[in-house]
């Protein structure tokens, strides 16, 4: 069956651009509220913005009552403002998280209005369909991750070098603007990267060899400069050694790997040899296939070059550096969908079928086990035996009934079979089909299963078991190996907020929580009394304990209390004609 088309847009019999803003709707929207702040990057975000809404203090990023200066405040900022608009409907987390749906509207729009400019009337709803249509942009958009806001600045940057090419006045804001966001959501990555964009441009390409390039790339600078200077001053003018820290440890030495170690995140030897080709596919098989097919003459296309120059100048900023993970790599989607949108028209009709197929496969598949498990768990309480399950999820949980999240799954489903059954009639529309289908692929286990993900990624379930072993008052309580995202947690939903072995060897409190990665670990040294173990569902390697110190009456004395409350309620329960409820 072939489900190309090759309806040009001005011929669409079914207006495009509201099938399309429906599809950004249900890949955006799902996950984006309803669930608690996930690890490992929501729980030491969302403790950045928790404490400025505690303290007012917008300058310096605070986790768990310490300076964590790992990231610049621009999503902190932004999930300040959405979660004060939205306090009076959502909670706190759900209101902050509201922000990566600006700042991914923010991409979408850029990369849409670049692409219009660059490739003509129509163009710009193709291109946000090919930056949602990529692998790399599952799991992101309901996340509160910094990289969000750094892949808006690429695309309003972007936005800018396509706009100088085509004598927009206003294309110089774009691009200092667009370098400004990147600079305050991550650091020097934006500035460093986008940088050695704007070189390679005219040292690859003639049109851009010219002195308005450079009077364009000047004005942009100054228009960069506030973003790039004030928030740094101010941090440098509150604390001089937490700036060091940010600039040194968390920008020079994560590129240059001597931090890493301290860090985290390092980059493994072909860790992007394996990454790239999955996470930007399919759009790196269209753009070689238009590249071969036109003899490379598809490079004298402004669309193509700054596309090109910017996913390629990122990517080998992103090889090169000692720090490496997958979302590092997503400001390259913006780019390379600008590049992707002026190669359709050369892309084989036996491609976009097997591509079509690949997509509905992918929909089918998990449209089907989606309504299974939530037919399982609502009428049930449990799901089959599957080790892929369990690893993840429990296997026994009571999913409520909820009608709304039924009709909205059901609206989902109608939608995209209504997209595969009138493909025809819209343009482009084995590309609606494709990412139609990844959005629903992701939609409907976000609608229908989304309190059981989250009472498995979530940590309250197991934090609120944790709080009742402690006393109601306390003097303190150290922690141990207990993670950024996990302590940033724990201060917002049972405000305890630790005192870190790792940074304080010489705490002296009543009380300790350990986090265990591996089996084996031996007991914690001196006199400790354990008062409580616990994991999340299906995390078995993920463990928790609570200790009491018996060398100071504070803990001793809490830890028989505890021991004589289990020694009376297992007598009352073991007296004659006592049963449990």
């Amino acid at each position: 069956m072939n489900i190309t088309s090759s309806r040009p847009d001005d011929q669409a019999s079914i207006p495009q651009a509201i099938v399309v803003i429906c599809v950004v709707l249900a890949y955006c929207l799902p996950g984006l509220i309803g669930h608690q702040p996930w690890k490992p990057d929501e729980g030491y975000i969302f403790a950045g913005i928790f404490h400025m809404l505690q303290s007012g203090d917008w300058v310096v990023p605070h986790l768990a009552g310490e300076l964590f200066m790992e990231k610049p405040p621009l999503y902190h900022w932004v999930g300040m403002a959405t979660a004060t608009l939205a306090s009076p409907l959502l909670p706190l987390h759900d209101g902050a998280r509201l922000a990566s749906g600006v700042f991914v509207g923010i991409a979408l729009w850029a990369t849409a209005a670049a692409s219009r400019i660059a490739w003509g009337e129509g163009r710009g709803r193709m291109a946000v369909l090919i930056v949602l249509g990529t692998f790399g942009l599952l799991n992101t958009v309901p996340l509160m991750l910094p990289d969000l806001p750094l892949m808006a600045g690429f695309a309003v940057a972007m936005l800018g070098l396509v706009a100088h090419a085509f004598e927009r006045k206003w294309a110089f804001v774009a691009l200092g603007t667009g370098v400004g966001m990147g600079f305050l959501a991550k650091g020097l990555l934006a500035p460093g990267a986008i940088a050695l964009a704007t070189v390679l441009l005219p040292i690859c390409f003639a049109q851009w060899r010219d002195r308005r390039y450079f009077r364009f790339l000047l004005r942009a600078l100054l228009v960069a400069l506030p973003w790039l200077i004030i928030w740094p001053a101010f941090l440098y003018a509150r604390d001089s050694a937490a700036f060091v820290t940010w600039f040194w440890d968390n920008n020079v030495g994560r590129f240059f790997g001597f931090s890493v170690a301290t860090l985290g995140a390092a980059s493994e030897n072909g860790f992007w040899t394996r990454t790239f080709p999955w996470f930007i596919f399919p759009w790196w098989i269209f753009i070689a296939i238009c590249l071969w097919k036109t003899r490379a003459r598809s490079l004298g296309d402004t669309g193509m070059q700054v596309g090109l120059a910017v996913s390629l100048s990122l990517a080998l900023v992103l090889v090169i550096a000692g720090s490496a993970r997958v979302i590092y790599a997503l400001p390259m989607l913006p780019a390379l969908a600008l590049a992707a949108t002026g190669t359709l028209k050369h892309v084989p009709g036996r491609l976009w079928n097997v591509l079509c197929a690949l997509g509905v496969t992918i929909a089918v598949l998990v449209a089907l086990l989606s309504w299974f498990l939530w037919g399982s768990l609502t009428y049930t309480g449990h799901v089959p035996d599957w080790q892929w399950i369990a690893r993840q999820v429990p296997l026994q949980f009571v999913l409520p009934i909820s009608p709304f999240a039924v009709i909205i799954a059901a609206l989902l489903s109608a939608g995209w079979l209504a997209i595969i059954r009138y493909r025809g009639r819209m343009a482009q529309g084995p590309l609606l089909v494709w990412t139609a289908s990844l959005a629903i692929s992701w939609a409907l286990p976000m609608v229908l299963l989304m309190p059981w993900i989250d009472a498995a990624k979530g940590y309250s379930g197991v934090y609120e078991s944790m709080a009742g072993a402690l006393p109601t008052r306390y003097s303190c309580i150290q922690s141990h190996q207990l993670g950024e995202s996990e302590r940033g947690i724990l201060e917002y939903t049972q405000g305890i907020v630790t005192v870190r072995t790792e940074v304080s060897p010489g705490a002296n409190c009543p009380f300790l929580v350990r986090q265990i990665k591996n089996s084996g670990v031996p007991k914690p040294t001196g006199e400790w009394e354990l008062l409580w173990a616990g994991n999340r569902p299906s995390c078995a390697n993920e463990r928790f304990e609570l200790y009491a110190s018996r060398a100071l009456e504070e803990g001793r004395l809490h830890a028989e209390i505890l021991r004589r409350s289990a020694v009376a309620v297992n007598e009352f329960y073991s007296y004659p004609g006592i049963s449990y409820p």
